[in-house]
This record gives C-alpha cells, structure tokens and sequence, in this order.
C-alpha cells in the first residue's frame, strides 16, 4: 500500500533491522509490518491476540468481540458510520493483508474465511510487544509482567493447578481486564477481580457459576462454553455493560427470566438447540446474534411479534415452532424483510399441524441479500411468490414436504428462468 519511493527508502534506512541482540528473536521485518499499522488501536488489537495459545484456530467474531469488550475499536476516529464489528473486519483484513494473520478456514456458506491461524513467530512478537500487559502462565514458566500485567492467561501444559496455583499468590488481581484459564481456578479470585471486561473459562470444568459474578459489574464477554453448567444465576442479569455471552453446552437447561436487563448484549452463543427464550427479548435492541429460537403456546416465553424491533441481527436466524404462530399478522410483526443482516434463515414447523402454514411463510419474506433458505415441516399447498426473486440465493434446502419434488422442480425452473445463483438445492 505503499507508493511513494521515499516511503520504501524510510523502511529501508529504520534502525529496526538491527534490532538490540536480546531481541534477535523477533524478525524485523514482522516488527516493521507491525509499526507500519496505520492506527495505534489496530497496533493494540493484533497485540491482545496473545490471549490465545500459539497455533491455536482464531474464530474472528470472537476475535472482534474480544476487542470491542477492550474498548479497542474506535469507530468515531474512522470518520464513517461503522459498527464496531464492521471496523473489526476491516482491522482483520488489514491484518491478513500484512501477514500478521494467516487464512485457516473456509466456513461461511459464500466460502469466506472464518477462523485464521498466527504464525508462531508472529505470535511470538505479540508477546513481546505486550510484555507489559500480560501475564501468559504455562505451568511454572510465565511471560510477561507479574507485578502489573492486566491480562492474564493460563495455559498449563498439564491441565492441572493444585494448591500453588500462581493466582492465588497475586495480589494485583483488582487491576485485571482479562482472566482466560484453560482450566478450573479457585472461584472465590473472581471477588478480587472487580475490573474484569474479558472473562472467558471454557472447557474448565465449572459446574456451577458462583453468583458473585453479577457484581463484576465492569464485564463486556463472559465465555463459559463446554462446561457442565445447568442454570445460571439470576445474578448474570445484572451485568449491565455485558456485550457478548457465550455458552456452547448441551448441560445447560434455563436461561434467567430477567436476561431483558442485558440492554447492551449484542451477541448470544447458546449450543445449536432451540430455545425458549424467556419474554422481553425486544429489549435487547442491540442484539445481532441469536441462538436457536423456538416458539411455544404453553403462556410462557418470547412471542414472535419481538423480533420486530431488533433490525440488527446478522447472520442466521433459526425460527421452530412456527405452527404457534396464530395469524399473518402475527408472523408480520416480525419484520423480517427489514432485517437486512440476515444472510441465512431456517424456518421449522413442528407436528402440531395448521392451516396457516402458507399465509405465516408469505408473512416471514426475507431481505434479498438472503443466501441460504432452510424450511422444514411445511404443509402449505404451495410456495409464496417471493421465493421467486431470491436473486442472492445460495442454497436452498426444504425437509418433510409432501409435495417436495414437485415443488422443487417448479422452483428450480423459475430460478433458471430468472438467472438466480442457486448454486446447492437438497432435499
């Protein structure tokens, strides 16, 4: 990105590529790249990426929300209307485009990169460049500052801390932002921890998640993925400043009534099962990512009607137990054609059957930027017109439909009538 001759002659003639001789580990030419970033908060992103251990696969919405929950995304200093998720794909591609971060996998339905990987030698000029920062512990090695780090990382090789569990000797625990454990710590620090914006134990073998975390008042993500949790405490709903949830678990069973308190919650991570969300999720206005939502008619949980006021949700939107839904009117409130985020939509009617089915799905049309359409259970006589002008469709799949190769045969007609992109179809 460089074209002006004496830009090259400046990088030529940097003292950087004689680095002092304790530094020789670090290739100057990956500590220019670095210098060379063009904003100090990209400089801190690619540096907080020591939280995760060397070679590990980098999810990058975990990644972005790691650095929103830092306060390292400055939309304002970019001078245009970007959401912080919007700003960090931009830092992610620039990364990648400097070979700060490798390309590792291909996930989402278009084949774009999801996860990436950090050269170890890269990984390790993030360490040295955040030494001041963080605490990275690897049984009885640890890198970085243990006198003032606000980072800290737990990485033992033996998956195991006993009574002389470093934590426990720290008195600096109230300056912390990040606590990431690979596994089980004393839950009783977390009293001491008051200034924590990152906690993320996943797979530590917590079983139950100690009510005092409601007083960490200063949390923006919370990971608590692949642990042997059932409920959590009514207390998680006092986390006021809380952005992003994660808990990846098929232990988990109840979600708290009063989650409608987390007003700044943009993403939700439950395991890929449906759920009943608990009434006021239209409160939750900052919302972009969703589980698995799934409709009742026991009195009881989220109405359809409350998606209507949540037009950021990105991604997938997965909808069971459409055959509750009473009327076209009903399905409308949801507005799902205004939520122009959504590139994948799963629509799933169960047993209960009704006569509705058709007037319901006419009602739940989606933007057009929609690339993948699942419908499963759908007894309707035949399809809405709008399946018509699905221009941007990738991948269509419709599951348990009496009329299905009629129907499919109909639809793929159409698309090519219409020149659509309809590049997978499975039934």
């Amino acid at each position: 990105m460089k074209e002006d001759p004496s830009e090259w002659r400046s990088i030529e003639k940097s003292p950087m590529w004689s680095l002092p001789e304790e530094n020789n580990n670090i290739l100057p030419s990956l500590m220019l790249s670095f210098n060379n970033l063009p904003s100090t908060s990209l400089k801190q992103c690619f540096a907080y990426c020591a939280i995760f251990p060397k070679e590990v696969l980098i999810d990058q919405e975990d990644l972005i929300n790691l650095w929103n929950a830092q306060g390292f995304l400055h939309c304002h200093s970019e001078g245009r209307n970007l959401t912080p998720e919007e700003l960090g794909r931009k830092y992610v591609d620039i990364l990648l485009s400097s070979s700060l971060l490798q390309a590792a996998t291909r996930c989402s339905i278009d084949g774009d990169v999801t996860e990436y990987r950090m050269h170890y030698l890269v990984h390790d000029m993030a360490l040295y460049i955040s030494r001041h920062d963080w605490v990275i512990w690897k049984g009885v090695d640890k890198v970085g500052n243990p006198s003032g780090g606000r980072h800290l990382a737990i990485f033992p090789e033996d998956n195991d801390i006993t009574s002389e569990s470093p934590v426990e000797k720290m008195t600096w625990l109230w300056d912390l932002q990040t606590l990431h454990s690979t596994i089980r710590l004393p839950m009783d620090l977390l009293a001491h921890a008051k200034n924590l914006r990152v906690l993320k134990l996943a797979a530590t073998g917590l079983k139950k998640v100690p009510p005092a975390i409601g007083r960490l008042s200063h949390l923006r993500y919370v990971d608590l993925s692949h642990n042997s949790i059932v409920m959590l405490p009514e207390s998680i709903t006092s986390l006021y400043h809380l952005q992003t949830f994660r808990l990846f678990s098929y232990k988990l069973r109840e979600l708290p009534q009063k989650l409608y308190r987390l007003v700044n919650l943009r993403h939700l991570y439950l395991t890929s099962r449906s759920w009943c969300l608990p009434r006021g999720i239209e409160r939750l206005t900052a919302l972009q990512t969703l589980p698995m939502l799934e409709l009742n008619n026991e009195g009881f949980g989220w109405e359809i009607g409350e998606l209507g006021v949540l037009g950021d949700i990105h991604g997938l939107l997965s909808i069971s137990g459409l055959e509750h839904v009473k009327s076209k009117g009903e399905a409308e409130k949801a507005g799902i054609h205004k939520k122009k985020g959504i590139s994948e939509l799963q629509l799933i009617w169960g047993w209960g059957r009704a006569s509705n089915h058709l007037e319901v799905l006419d009602a739940l049309q989606p933007s057009p930027n929609l690339k993948l359409l699942m419908i499963t259970g759908y007894d309707g006589p035949n399809f809405p017109s709008w399946m018509k002008s699905m221009m941007t469709l990738v991948k269509l799949v419709l599951q348990d439909h009496s009329l299905i190769w009629c129907i499919l045969n109909y639809y793929i007609a159409e698309a090519a009538n219409n020149s659509l992109r309809l590049g997978n179809y499975h039934a």
